[in-house]
This record gives C-alpha cells, structure tokens and sequence, in this order.
C-alpha cells in the first residue's frame, strides 16, 4: 500500500502545576518528554531529513499546535529542528467550559477536512487528552487513549482515500525513505 499522507498526532507533555494557571507550561518531566518526542522524530525521520532541504521540508511537513503553550512548548523542538515554523490553530484546541458539544465536534471536521484536502504529505499535530482520542474515534472508528507525550500515527492510502488506518507503533522512514 502506498501512502499519502501521514498525520501525526501527538499529546501534549506533562504540564506544570506548580502555579494553578489555566494555561501554564510543561514541567521537568514534560520537558523530557519533549525532548524524547525530538529523539525519536530525528530516528525515524534521518534519511528524510539529510536528503530534503529546508525549503522541500517547508512543502511537505506541517507543524500544527492547540493554542495552549504546553502543546506549543511539546512540538517547539521539532519546529525548531526542521525549522519549520509552528501554526497554532483553535482547531486543536480543547473543549472549552462553554463550549458546546457540536461546535467542538466542528472544529475537527475543519481540521480533518484541511488534512484530507489541503494539507502536506505529514501533518504533525499537537492536543489534548480530550480531543485526541474523540478525533481518533471520528476518523478511524475507535477512541484511542494517549498518554502526555505520547503519540500515533493515521494514515490514507492512495487507493483508501476516504478510509484512513490508524497505526499503534511504526517506523516513520517506512512511509518517508
């Protein structure tokens, strides 16, 4: 099978809450995580990486966070090996307290319909412990559960356009030589 395009989502890294801010940054242990996120990222994406240049990886890798900054302080290190700039966008958000329950299911049809339509051969996407596996469950047919700093991968096929297949654990330079 040969594949089109790669999303992967990724959650957030453990937040600090030392300061009980709603929107505070990660702690040690998150900034860890980050940093194992990065690792791996380089691993599985060496050969890619040496033979693209910065300009190519522009053209087919997005780097997309939820507004808050403990997604954007989780993803920032793969921003800034590739130097790629980050999008923040609402889509990835989570559910807000005043938030209904349909418009929050809208914004991940927007952001499923920009990855199927508009979006580069990977799209690597930053979120939440709520919105990750609901998104899962829209697009694959089954909640996924994501521990912080955790990440999966979803694919479409050329010939599976409209059915995409989650992948648990994978090599990503399968998918990117």
């Amino acid at each position: 099978m040969k594949v089109s395009k790669l999303l992967v989502l990724v959650r957030h890294a453990h937040r600090d809450t030392t300061l009980k801010v709603l929107d505070n940054g990660l702690s040690e242990k998150g900034h860890s995580q980050a940093r194992d996120l990065l690792l791996a990222f380089e691993k599985d994406f060496q050969v890619f990486l040496k033979t693209h240049s910065t300009q190519s990886l522009h053209e087919q890798i997005d780097l997309l966070s939820s507004p808050k900054k403990r997604c954007t302080e989780t993803i920032e290190p793969i921003a800034s090996l590739t130097q790629i700039p980050l999008r923040i966008s609402p889509w990835l958000d989570e559910q807000g307290p005043d938030e209904y329950h349909g418009d929050y299911l809208a914004r991940m049809t927007q952001f499923e319909n920009y990855w199927r339509t508009q979006a580069p051969r990977l799209t690597i996407a930053c979120s939440h412990g709520d919105w990750l596996p609901a998104f899962c469950e829209k697009v694959v047919g089954r909640s996924i559960h994501f521990e912080k700093g955790a990440w999966r991968g979803i694919f479409l096929a050329e010939d599976a356009l409209t059915n995409p297949v989650q992948l648990s654990a994978y090599p990503l330079q399968k998918f990117f030589p």
